[in-house]
């Protein structure tokens, strides 16, 4: 037993979770050796402190903050009373400026103007069909199309229908191209189907708020949908037009099948040619089946689609 008693014990292993001291043996290291405050620093260049220093009266190079010969930075100041540090504002710090409201500017848009322009373009389009009717009539082509009913109807519609697609396309791009301008609110697109002049003026209000201007597609529509009321009024009774011979025997035809459904076998005949403004007069003949001229027949037109108003003075023209 004396020999072990003598015999050198080797330390207890820490328990793992206690406050053991560290292993004697790591602290022969030379990394972990504590430099004696005796141990003088090598001379050489060094890194100077982001704050001023003087030397404490200890000797020692670095002074601790509160010694003696400790100079703060004035950025750095500490308060010196309770009063000095009540009266700091400690609000916190905004991220960011304050945000501006941009205001639109602009509000001409293509597809505005183009609802702008529907009158125009409507005029366009029946003067054109008008022209076709009377090319038609006038050449013999096609002659059949205008004549049935039905078949003028579906074709003079679906203009009317490519014309309105057009007009909603265009209000969708120019609410597209407002909000891009900037125009927070813009007028509903629903407001076309009551007409291009509704619409209009919903836009003008919500763009002379947004930007204090924009009222220029709606005077303008004003202005272009007065001047082709007043033409396509006028225009029938006033620019001379010839009817062809096509159209004159058109009209025979008509009065002919008029008469036949009133029980009169009557022929009719007409001139060549006339002139085919709305409201103009013509005569035509009516002779029964030995060519005998029975009656005069006043003629009238009373439409741009070559329709007319007749009556019939029976009896010979001499009498």
């Amino acid at each position: 037993m004396g020999a072990d008693a003598d015999a050198p014990h080797d330390p207890p292993e820490p328990t793992p979770g206690a406050d053991a001291a560290p292993d004697p043996k790591m602290w022969s290291t030379s990394r972990f050796a504590p430099t004696p405050a005796s141990v003088s620093v090598p001379d050489g260049p060094r890194l100077a402190p982001p704050f001023s220093r003087s030397t404490s009266e200890s000797g020692s190079d670095f002074a601790q903050p509160g010694a003696p010969g400790w100079n703060a930075p004035g950025s750095f100041a500490v308060p010196s009373s309770a009063a000095e540090l009540a009266s700091a504002d400690y609000a916190p710090m905004q991220r960011g400026g304050t945000t501006a409201t941009l205001r639109a500017t602009r509000s001409g848009t293509i597809g505005g103007w183009f609802v702008a322009l529907t009158p125009l373009l409507s005029a366009a389009a029946i003067v054109g069909l008008v022209f076709a009717v009377e090319w038609s009539l006038r050449t013999g082509s096609l002659a059949s199309v205008w004549a049935d009913p039905f078949t003028s109807a579906m074709v003079f519609g679906g203009t009317g229908v490519i014309l309105a697609l057009l007009i909603i396309m265009a209000v969708v791009s120019d609410r597209r191209r407002l909000e891009s301008l900037g125009h927070r609110t813009r007028a509903s697109g629903w407001w076309i189907l009551l007409g291009a002049l509704p619409y209009l003026i919903a836009r003008t209000v919500r763009t002379r708020r947004e930007a204090g201007r924009g009222q220029a597609p709606l005077v303008v529509h004003l202005i272009i949908g007065a001047l082709v009321a007043t033409g396509l009024t006028v225009a029938p009774f006033v620019l001379p037009r010839e009817a062809s011979v096509a159209q004159m025997r058109a009209v025979e035809a008509t009065i002919t099948n008029d008469l036949t459904a009133q029980g009169l076998e009557l022929s009719v005949i007409c001139p060549d040619t006339a002139d085919a403004r709305v409201g103009s007069r013509f005569v035509c003949t009516a002779s029964d089946e030995s060519g005998d001229i029975v009656g005069l027949i006043d003629t009238r037109w009373s439409g741009i689609d070559g329709s007319v108003i007749y009556s019939l003075d029976a009896g010979s023209p001499g009498e």
